[in-house]
């Protein structure tokens, strides 16, 4: 039991370190939103997760972000809506980014 609960904590411990925090920022333009990611780190990065736009019309839609994300660079994703005659009233997202081995 001692040799499972201590494997264990090893792995959680170097998965917790593998997460780099590295803040998306999120540009609502009405009908669309644009995510930007900067890698200020020293690390190669991968970033995944989910953009939430919730509507005047009180609809969500979802769009996916990955990317590959080298040291020292930026990404940059636009994401729209299927009804252009709805605007976004506000979007927020679960953008995490892990080193890349």
């Amino acid at each position: 039991m001692k040799t499972f609960l201590l494997v264990m904590a090893s792995v959680v411990s170097f998965s917790a370190s593998a997460q780099v925090y590295v803040y998306p920022t999120i540009f609502n333009f009405g009908n669309s939103v644009q995510v930007q990611i900067n890698n200020t780190t020293q690390d190669n990065l991968n970033c995944s997760g989910s953009v939430q736009m919730h509507t005047q019309q009180g609809r969500m839609e979802t769009g996916y972000y990955f990317d590959q994300i080298r040291k020292g660079s930026f990404s940059m994703r636009s994401f729209y809506l299927m009804n252009m005659n709805d605007r976004i009233n506000y979007a927020s997202h679960s953008i995490f980014c892990h080193k890349m081995p």
